[in-house]
């Protein structure tokens, strides 16, 4: 699911939201926190897409923490891109700033 997610996040997000839902219930309920923090990534870009990235912002900081502890080093680097961005469209450019040097 997480690919299809990923996929959907850009060309249909608001398909890739009823995606990363069931993924990430999914992924909670056996206990995969990594593929829990992918599928929250996806669903961040999902809200970016659809104009909020308000959302997109606070998924992209639930998911970095899920990663983390899976110590998955490409998908942290990956949220802290969702996450500057989304950051910086919400108008909070310093701390679009700081998570991109993060």
């Amino acid at each position: 699911m997480f690919y299809t997610g990923n996929i959907q996040a850009w060309a249909e997000p608001d398909e890739a939201l009823k995606t990363a839902d069931e993924a990430i219930g999914f992924a909670r309920r056996t206990g995969q926190h990594l593929w829990e923090g992918a599928n929250l990534h996806n669903k961040a870009w999902a809200y970016f897409w659809l104009g909020r990235p308000e959302e997109a912002f606070s998924l992209a900081e639930a998911s970095e923490r899920a990663v983390r502890d899976a110590d998955w080093l490409w998908a942290v680097l990956s949220t802290k891109t969702i996450s500057s961005i989304a950051a910086t469209c919400s108008g909070r450019l310093a701390m679009g700033l700081d998570e991109a040097q993060a």
